[in-house]
């Protein structure tokens, strides 16, 4: 068993461990104190201890860890160390009697996807399609985390949106809102298309309410005597509401029977809320010492579309190019992408996120500045 540790600036690096037999300690830095060039005690001492250690022990009989007396054994989710649900993989570990976890792991959820879209299932996708995928969800507190890892070895994110692609009717039958889409995002004055027609038809009208299930009803403009082919059926202005609305197509036949069908849609009229967290303003970086900086963007929203990373030369106080085209483009969190150094001087970065209704909001600018090595 060992343990690495280093102290600010790398000008300590530790690690100290043990076996049944023996107990060392390496340190390694400095004797003035000043900072080694990127050197945790991983890089730094381990190697000296592992070498250490097997010198030492090379003739020695390999005798187990004796387990104290009093613990407990318990199953627990591999990753959240707490009491496995059914998707969890499950490691054995020691407890102290009182110690032993008593909630349930929440990072491993099940999440139903059409298999040939890739979007959430809803109640109208063909049961055959939908398959059950299993996604690590973390919370919001493990972003950092998340973000500093290499892109290949981030978790999986589950999808977002919703499949649009079946819904409640068809786009040739007589009642039918063709757009907005089922589950889609929208904002602003929406146009309504779709079909109203056939039977004994008398009028037909559009109304919304808010929810899946909505308890009030609110009718957008007139009763509409003419009938409507794939065509518009009215302009719902949305600018007042947020969140998710269902919205209607009822038609009423001569008889007084009613026709109608449903759909459920996210409006958001807000673009969304963006940080630029990293790098800090006013920040250096070394030329063939530090190979990259880490561009990282906090979005929140319902659904984003997508978060452009943008970067130019000169500082901040100067207006990025025209024609300036992203570096990088994130379409699920976390949004975050390292930027490769390359060239001296000031460089200035900014992030444009843009929602799922179209929805853009841009950052603040920062300057980061990259210099020459100093041992060069």
């Amino acid at each position: 068993a060992a343990k690495t540790g280093t102290t600010n600036d790398f000008r300590d690096a530790w690690t100290v461990g043990y076996t049944p037999q023996l107990a060392a300690g390496v340190w390694v830095g400095n004797s003035d104190n000043s900072e080694m060039k990127n050197l945790p005690g991983l890089r730094g001492a381990s190697p000296i201890w592992h070498a250490v250690m097997e010198y030492a022990l090379q003739d020695e009989e390999i005798v187990p860890f004796a387990r104290p007396d009093g613990l407990i054994e318990r199953a627990v989710c591999a990753v959240s160390g707490k009491l496995p649900g059914p998707n969890c993989p499950t490691v054995n570990e020691l407890f102290i009697p009182g110690t032993e976890p008593t909630e349930h792991c929440h990072i491993h959820q099940t999440f139903s996807v059409n298999r040939e879209t890739g979007r959430l299932c809803t109640v109208h996708t063909p049961p055959e399609l939908c398959e059950e995928h299993v996604y690590q969800v973390y919370p919001p507190e493990a972003a950092d985390w998340i973000a500093s890892l290499d892109e290949d070895r981030r978790p999986p994110v589950p999808p977002t949106e919703y499949d649009t692609i079946y819904g409640p009717s068809r786009n040739d039958a007589d009642v039918a809102i063709i757009s907005p889409g089922p589950y889609s995002y929208i904002g602003g004055t929406v146009p309504i298309t779709g079909n109203a027609k056939g039977g004994d038809f008398g009028y037909y009208r559009v109304l919304f309410g808010e929810g899946l299930n909505p308890s009030e009803w609110i009718q957008i403009g007139p009763e509409h005597g003419n009938q409507v082919d794939h065509n518009l059926l009215e302009f719902w202005d949305t600018s007042a509401l947020d969140g998710l609305y269902s919205l209607r197509l009822s038609i009423v036949d001569h008889s007084t029977a009613l026709r109608e069908t449903t759909i459920q849609v996210t409006v958001d009229n807000i673009s969304p809320t963006l940080d630029l967290t990293h790098p800090e303003d006013g920040s250096e970086y070394e030329l063939g010492y530090d190979e990259w900086a880490n561009v990282n963007a906090e979005v929140q929203d319902y659904s984003i579309a997508r978060v452009e990373f943008y970067e130019y030369s000169g500082g901040k106080e100067n207006e990025p190019p025209a024609e300036l085209q992203p570096f990088a483009v994130r379409t699920v969190a976390p949004f975050n992408v390292n930027w490769p150094i390359g060239a001296i001087g000031k460089h200035t970065f900014y992030v444009i996120a843009v929602d799922a209704a179209g929805n853009a909001n841009t950052s603040d600018r920062v300057t980061i500045e990259v210099v020459p090595r100093e041992d060069e």
